[in-house]
């Protein structure tokens, strides 16, 4: 996945473990280990990729307690949180779960925000960005046809300034998982200013990699 994500012209990576509130989850100590055993890795064979820790958040009650005492982590040790929630939540539960993650001084990142069936509506996705959310998208939810209307709406969001960050949700090195960014980028290139796609693809996530709050 490295070398295809290189290839790419991918250069750093915040590596995002799931985080569930269940037994399996993986713990923090057990993710910043195997990063930075994985760094060595591609240092040694000479794979230009550097590696952040970061997980992402199914959300549960117990997400700031766990995200105060460390057991989960923030993205690249910012105050950046990735959290996801099951695709059918309602607006409620959504709209409760993110601030309440603000409320203990974090900044949520919605993953996967076309994945949502309550922020399909142009009014729920844009009182998230008033509240000061920041919305995740998956580069493939770009690719497609475009009569397909979940591209559509993915395409329109993007060109309207609703995104603010793009994933390649990577699990594998192949089928639908694995890293994928550039029949995105060509769309992108043809549609969007290139400071916008500058925007996306590096002024943002470096600025998660700095700590600095993106202002909505």
């Amino acid at each position: 996945m490295a070398r295809l994500a290189v290839g790419q012209g991918i250069r750093h990576v915040i590596a995002t473990s799931h985080s569930l509130d269940r037994g399996e989850n993986i713990p923090s100590e057990r993710v910043m280990y195997q990063a930075e055993l994985l760094c060595k890795e591609l240092k040694k064979k000479e794979i230009p990729l550097k590696i952040s820790t970061g997980q992402e958040i199914f959300y549960f009650d117990r997400a700031n307690e766990c995200l105060k005492n460390g057991t989960i982590c923030t993205m690249a040790g910012s105050s950046y949180v990735l959290v996801e929630f099951f695709p059918k939540v309602s607006f409620r539960e959504l709209y409760q779960g993110v601030r309440k993650l603000q409320q203990a001084r974090y900044w949520p990142i919605l993953a996967h925000v076309e994945r949502y069936a309550c922020l399909r509506s142009k009014e729920q996705l844009a009182e998230m960005s008033e509240l000061g959310v920041y919305m995740q998208m998956n580069y493939t939810s770009l690719e497609g046809n475009f009569w397909n209307r979940d591209t559509q709406w993915c395409r329109k969001v993007l060109e309207a300034g609703q995104i603010h960050f793009l994933g390649t949700d990577m699990h594998r090195s192949q089928g639908s998982r694995a890293p994928q960014t550039q029949k995105a980028m060509e769309w992108m290139r043809r549609k969007l200013p290139e400071s916008r796609v500058r925007e996306l693809v590096w002024d943002n996530p470096q600025k998660i990699l700095r700590g600095e709050k993106i202002e909505l």
